[in-house]
């Protein structure tokens, strides 16, 4: 009995010996958040007008919206848009009505018919002449102008790599200043979708002292941001 009860004490001396004598193993976990962009030179403009006419029948109000709409496919020919992305499907009739305030009831006015046309092109040099040619041509509401890159989805990859790699960077230093060393990368995940910057920043309209002279635009970069977070092991 008392032989078995020295060699469990021995044994219990010898687990606590090599416990003390072993290293600490602990790991910890790290988790990062990282940014990235990428500066783009827009190379295309996406264009949106309408053309609205309300009349009593709505056969006439559709036959003078379809016309002016062929007028301005026409006018717009000479600025080599995208022919992909010349979109006048888009048509819309609704009856309108105004108050009567002798009757007290809603008068009919007519049919309010309205079709849209949206564009791309790669001539950014004549935005304001573009803007112009739809005006004078008849369309009845211009939208803003929407610079773009045709090549977004690699923008987008390079901006999404620059974020991993910053927030790489995070959990390592976050483990240096500790004495620790990332170990394993255990998860990458984005925060954000992708955007850009806002329209304001890409144009300016500059007017010419001539009153009958185009406005000039002058067109500046597209910015692509990605975030993303990095979950590590370090110890």
């Amino acid at each position: 009995m008392t032989s078995i009860k020295r060699s469990s004490r021995l044994k219990l001396l010898t687990a606590l010996l090599i416990l003390i004598a072993s290293p600490v193993t602990a790991e910890t976990r790290l988790e990062g958040r990282g940014s990235g962009f990428v500066d783009v030179k827009p190379d295309q403009v996406n264009f949106s007008a309408s053309v609205t006419e309300v009349d009593r029948d709505a056969l006439e109000a559709q036959s003078r919206v379809n016309r002016t709409m062929a007028n301005l496919q026409t006018a717009i020919a000479k600025f080599n848009p995208d022919e992909n992305s010349i979109d006048s499907s888009i048509l819309s009739l609704n009856p309108e009505y105004q108050w009567d305030e002798d009757r007290r009831a809603q008068k009919f006015v007519g049919y309010r018919v309205t079709r849209s046309l949206a564009f791309t092109t790669a001539n950014l040099s004549e935005i304001g002449a573009i803007m112009n040619t739809l005006t004078e041509t008849g369309a009845t509401q211009i939208g803003v102008p929407r610079l773009s890159y045709s090549k977004s989805n690699d923008a987008k990859a390079e901006a999404l790599r620059n974020a991993v790699v910053n927030a790489r960077r995070v959990v390592e230093a976050m483990a240096s200043a500790v004495g620790m060393s990332i170990q394993t990368i255990n998860s990458i995940s984005e925060t954000s979708d992708y955007s850009t910057a806002p329209f304001e920043g890409f144009l300016r309209t500059e007017y010419a002292s001539a009153v009958d002279s185009t406005p000039t635009v002058s067109v500046g970069t597209l910015r692509y941001t990605a975030n993303v977070a990095v979950v590590a092991t370090a110890k």
